[in-house]
């Protein structure tokens, strides 16, 4: 069991974080492991195991030292949703407990994103298996330059969005340069691909947009825009 001392400590950790309330988390204990978990989600949770004697390691010089060593199991941390890791003092459990927070804040405010990015995907997909009622079959040379104004448009609309981002100036420029010559690429497909094969190479790079990351501020901007592009245009509806 732990002192009491140490249980002051873990709370005053979790109550450090502006997000959290201490009656967020459940604190439970066995003779031998602690679990501290969200309440809110009990899927996330910061376990660990209470050691019983020391364990004998060799520091940076080579010299041998006799420490606790604390083992955890932690939803989510630095790169899985769940990973093993090991903390060889009190403090640096405690600091661990403290970057658990924040690992959880970021994947809390996450969430809603990510839900929409699936809608996003999900209504693509569906587009992009609309597209097989397109074989063979290639847009004249109206419907073409139609597609290249609305694609023009996007473009021109997610350029906007890209300048209203906090970054800097030369990123702003690599990204627009990205995004226009994915744009004439798409462009220029008019020209090759039948309906089927336009759609599906549309569809894909509306999908890899949507999915990066750094991404996420155009992701409802972007898939509006085009969603709006696909069930107005009459070729592609």
């Amino acid at each position: 069991m732990l002192r009491l001392k140490f249980k002051e400590k873990i709370g005053t950790v979790l109550s450090s974080n502006s997000f959290f309330s201490l009656y967020d988390f459940i604190i439970s204990e066995s003779k031998s492991s602690v679990k501290i978990e969200y309440g809110i989600d009990p899927r996330y949770c910061f376990s660990f195991v209470i050691p019983s004697s020391q364990s004998s390691i060799k520091d940076m010089y080579g010299t041998n030292k006799n420490i606790y060593i604390y083992r955890a199991e932690i939803s989510p941390w630095e790169t899985a949703i769940k990973e093993n890791t090991e903390f060889e003092s009190q403090d640096l459990l405690l600091n661990g407990i403290s970057r658990w927070l924040t690992f959880l804040k970021e994947d809390l405010n996450s969430t809603p994103t990510l839900r929409r990015i699936e809608r996003i995907e999900e209504k693509f997909l569906e587009f992009s298996k609309k597209a097989d009622s397109f074989n063979g079959e290639y847009f004249t040379v109206e419907e073409s330059e139609n597609l290249k104004a609305k694609f023009e448009e996007l473009s021109k609309k997610m350029e906007d969005a890209i300048n209203t981002l906090s970054i800097q100036s030369e990123e702003k420029t690599e990204r627009i340069n990205t995004l226009q010559e994915e744009i004439e690429s798409l462009k220029c497909k008019l020209d090759i691909l039948d309906k089927r094969g336009v759609i599906r190479s549309f569809v894909g790079q509306l999908m890899q947009w949507s999915s990066k990351s750094e991404n996420q501020t155009l992701i409802e901007g972007a898939g509006a825009i085009a969603k709006e592009l696909i069930e107005q245009n009459s070729p592609l509806s």
